[in-house]
């Protein structure tokens, strides 16, 4: 009866401890794509902004003009941004949310930016 009692608490030791492994870090990313309309700019600047959970920025170019008809431009710019995004789904980022920001017109143009909020689980 006694090895019974100890076989299960010895048992049962080693459950608890398979069953407390350590949950794996969550890492975040907010990437950003700034969209000027309205503005002819000389040479491309840096329109992509992708900062990670250790605050490091990464500043990229993304062409957001499709050479299209006029009535494939919309899908034509949501295929530019999903390739923009494609590398960071690859990688194993799962997007969380997304949100669009048109802050005030001024004037006649105006900045649309695109922010999609990424997470990614360490192994």
């Amino acid at each position: 009866m006694k090895k019974v009692i100890f076989f299960l608490l010895f048992a049962s030791g080693f459950s608890y401890h398979a069953t407390a492994q350590q949950k794996p870090k969550t890492n975040y990313m907010v990437i950003t794509i700034s969209e000027l309309n309205g503005v002819a700019v000389g040479k491309p600047l840096p329109n992509m902004i992708v900062t990670r959970t250790d605050s490091v920025q990464e500043l990229k170019y993304v062409n957001l003009t499709p050479k299209v008809k006029p009535t494939d431009v919309l899908p034509a710019h949501e295929n530019l941004i999903l390739q923009a995004l494609k590398p960071y789904f690859d990688k194993g980022w799962k997007l969380l949310s997304t949100s669009i920001e048109i802050p005030i017109v001024q004037g006649t143009y105006y900045v649309e930016n695109y922010r999609y909020y990424l997470s990614k689980d360490d192994q």
